[in-house]
């Protein structure tokens, strides 16, 4: 049995312009159960987004991650750190710079993981 799904309800509308490569959406949903409609706000990157996300590693093997507050759960969460860009930049390049701004660290090697995306955030 698979599971009772939310259903869009119209097309979204934008809440803001296109900044820093995202357009923040709103789209209202139909509850399965109560039959009421709500609100869901995201970001969208645009189908042509240029992501990269990075699994920094020190030479002994250990993971460097960020501790950032999020309003949506009212607390800190590590996270990897990771960027966009509506430029022309690879997602090496773009890697590379979100390493450096997000940790001040640099790498020796990188190692891409996937050439699918990959979603740490996906709503």
């Amino acid at each position: 049995m698979s599971p009772i799904r939310p259903t869009k309800v119209g097309q979204p509308t934008e809440l803001f312009p296109r900044r820093f490569g995202k357009t923040a959406l709103c789209q209202k949903f139909l509850h399965p159960v109560t039959g009421k409609i709500y609100d869901y706000i995201y970001y969208d990157y645009g189908k042509d987004a240029r992501i990269a996300m990075v699994l920094p590693l020190t030479p002994d093997k250990q993971v460097i991650a960020i501790k950032n507050f999020r309003h949506p759960v009212n607390d800190f969460v590590l996270e990897l750190p990771h960027g966009g860009s509506d430029s022309e930049e690879s997602p090496v390049q773009i890697a590379h710079q979100e390493l450096r701004e997000e940790t001040g660290f640099d790498y020796d090697e990188l190692i891409p993981l996937s050439t699918h995306p990959i979603w740490n955030d996906p709503g």
